[in-house]
């Protein structure tokens, strides 16, 4: 049962797996995972006992960009897909969540990158004021840059290199 897609969500549009339903869920995660409908509320023990998860935590919030990841290989997130990860590493890299939940973990995370494609966040760099007036000068093919919505926040807390710390200029006479 837990890997059948059987609940409806999205007002009966889509079927889900258990796995991507919360009994509670505060920010929007769609298309990825959704909060039970209420038509469901008198089987939450059922479903709760067949892996729905309570809240979202970080350590799950990292398994679902983890799995979304392999569910889309090396293909570009559309827009609701990359407003849904945002949201995803907004929240596990907020300060609320990270003195409750294990968050060490979330420094092997997956993010979007310039390309719109899910990749390791230690894998990228990102461009900050001073790093941008390099960017004429470097062969940026060589470099994977972070998506430039990404907050720089966030960026720090992933541990995200900047690109000025990357970057070494070297004078030439």
């Amino acid at each position: 049962m837990q890997t059948l897609a059987f609940i409806p969500v999205a007002n009966g549009t889509r079927l889900v797996t258990v796995k991507s339903l919360f009994a509670r869920l505060t920010i929007n995660m769609s298309p990825f995972a959704f909060e039970l409908p209420s038509l469901y509320l008198p089987f939450v023990t059922i479903l709760r006992e067949i892996g729905m998860q309570e809240t979202l935590t970080n350590t799950y919030a990292r398994e679902l960009l983890l799995d979304i990841q392999k569910a889309c290989g090396y293909q570009r997130l559309n827009p609701n897909e990359l407003r849904a990860v945002m949201e995803i590493l907004d929240f596990m890299c907020s300060g609320v969540n990270q003195a409750t939940d294990g968050s060490e973990d979330i420094f092997d995370s997956v993010i979007p990158d310039d390309g719109c494609r899910l990749v390791s966040a230690v894998s990228c760099v990102y461009i900050d004021p001073y790093g941008s007036h390099l960017l004429s000068n470097i062969d940026t093919s060589r470099i994977r840059f972070a998506h430039p919505d990404l907050p720089q926040n966030i960026c720090n807390t992933l541990g995200i290199k900047k690109l000025s710390d990357v970057i070494v200029e070297v004078l030439l006479l």
